[in-house]
């Protein structure tokens, strides 16, 4: 069980980040400066996180934690595409503006990667029979990577988002057809 005050700690740190992003990039962000933003001390900080890339690494698996949890029922791929980009989408646009800054800078293909992991790995779980099936991950890869940049231009407008969510959608419902059981 996670200490209360480890937990509560991480959260101010992680929201004083979340601060300092909106305006630098994860570069020209200091240590000096998110524990000043957090009113807690260098050594607090350290306790917890290596240095900064150790606590965007940490923020990176809480998003891609919160991504797949969004989809928690993952058949919905293959069942009700349109409505599983809906979801996703709908996750990405709640996580945002990190969500945004976090795959519009260099650690993007990080991200994507652990977001691809995860989302297979869900797949995995219930649909067994497609570990194995190579040409499932490379449509599944394409899919996910097309979303996610279509997803940075159209998704915050509300009206081109729905047309997005339903043209992706169906784009996926009509290239994994053959995987559908």
């Amino acid at each position: 069980m996670l200490d209360k005050r480890v937990y509560k700690t991480k959260i101010i740190i992680m929201n004083a980040f979340k601060q300092l992003i909106e305006t630098k990039r994860i570069e020209k962000i200091t240590i000096k400066e998110l524990t000043d933003l957090s009113m807690i001390n260098k050594t607090t900080f350290y306790r917890h996180f290596e240095d900064i890339y150790a606590l965007v690494d940490h923020i990176e698996n809480e998003l891609v934690e919160q991504y797949i949890a969004s989809a928690d029922n993952v058949l919905t791929i293959f069942t009700d595409p349109v409505q599983y980009v809906k979801t996703i989408t709908s996750t990405f646009i709640s996580l945002q503006p990190l969500s945004t800054y976090l795959v519009r800078n260099a650690r993007k293909e990080i991200l994507f990667r652990k977001m691809e992991a995860a989302h297979l790995q869900a797949i995995y779980r219930v649909r067994p029979e497609l570990k194995d099936n190579q040409k499932f991950k490379i449509t599944l890869e394409y899919l996910n990577g097309g979303l996610i940049s279509i997803g940075l231009d159209y998704f915050n407008n509300v009206a081109d988002q729905e047309e997005a969510c339903v043209v992706i959608g169906n784009i996926f419902k009509n290239t994994l057809v053959e995987f559908n059981q």
